[in-house]
């Protein structure tokens, strides 16, 4: 730990407030071949506006089609728990123990993300105490999009990264709460220096809708329009990588090594302007009429598109 990290007012009692993760997902699950049945990282009990005792927060792929979930705290004793909540657009899933008295963890306050500043120090932190925490930086705040039809608009990057950065808590100088971690990817650093660093979804995204996931476990109003697509940007075109078994794209005929030339007609060439206009069309059930080039050839077809939350396993119901 640094000197910025050490002067965090009540430190050890805000890591204890993060605990490890184990999901156990069963192997026929939409999510099993790509992100594996057994899987562990780390959640941080929070507090908020009416927020249920025993709620924790974490990043939504860790308990994907989640059949069983265990939480453990600083002092190594181990609890059920159960997927509450999850939110496809921006990542969060919150989580609640089973049983109040099996785990110690006071919950975090939420902080303030729009607050955050490039340059400024925070703590990254897993599950371990003090042995599960990095002194670092937010180097940047920028747009994220990744190929499975993911995008973060202010999504926040630290370093040094954690190397088990999934489900961990981003705390500010204050000790509030300001972001999940989610992923390790190499960032541009000051122009020049290619490094290591954690993409944390800021904590301010959670907020509006925070009482929805608790209400009724998702957000409400209409779905995004869902794909089935992963695609990547290469060499100014938008290539198709993998197309899900079954999916809407696959239905309709886009195969792998399609490129993605436009969506209504408008053209795109990188992630983020591809999804705002899917996204732009119409909700979930919106047919997406996207033009392909194929061997140099132009194909057009229309995407029956779907809710992705219709492909995963119904979450346990539990009072």
């Amino acid at each position: 730990m640094n000197a910025s990290a050490e002067r965090i007012p009540n430190l050890d009692r805000l890591l204890g407030s993060i605990v490890a993760l184990r999901a156990q997902v069963p192997k026929e699950a939409l999510s099993a071949s790509r992100l594996g049945t057994d899987r562990t990282g780390s959640a941080v009990a929070i507090l908020g506006p009416e927020t249920p005792p025993g709620l924790f927060l974490t990043v939504g792929y860790l308990v994907t089609d989640a059949e069983m979930v265990w939480l453990t705290d600083h002092r190594g004793r181990t609890g059920p728990a159960f997927a509450l909540a999850q939110d496809q657009d921006t990542g969060f899933a919150l989580v609640r123990a089973a049983s109040l008295e099996s785990l110690d963890a006071h919950p975090l306050p939420l902080g303030d993300s729009d607050a955050i500043s490039v340059g400024d120090a925070a703590v990254v932190a897993g599950s371990g105490g003090r042995s599960g925490a990095v002194a670092a930086k937010i180097v940047a705040r920028q747009v994220f999009t990744g190929y499975w039809e993911y995008m973060v608009e202010d999504a926040l990057f630290t370093a040094p990264a954690h190397p088990h950065w999934a489900g961990t808590a981003v705390l500010d100088a204050a000790g509030t709460l300001i972001g999940i971690g989610s992923l390790k990817v190499e960032q541009l650093v000051d122009r020049r220096t290619v490094t290591d660093t954690n993409m944390a979804i800021p904590i301010n995204l959670l907020k509006p809708i925070l009482p929805e996931l608790l209400a009724q476990g998702r957000r409400a109003g209409a779905a995004r329009p869902w794909l089935g697509l992963h695609t990547a940007e290469f060499r100014g075109r938008l290539l198709v990588v993998d197309v899900t078994e079954d999916g809407p794209a696959a239905k309709a005929g886009v195969k792998e090594g399609d490129a993605v030339a436009a969506v209504g007609g408008a053209p795109v060439s990188e992630l983020a302007d591809f999804y705002k206009a899917v996204w732009g069309t119409g909700p979930a059930g919106t047919a997406i009429p996207l033009t392909l080039r194929r061997d140099g050839e132009r194909v057009d077809v229309v995407v029956p598109s779907i809710d992705r939350a219709t492909r995963l396993r119904p979450r346990r119901l539990h009072s």
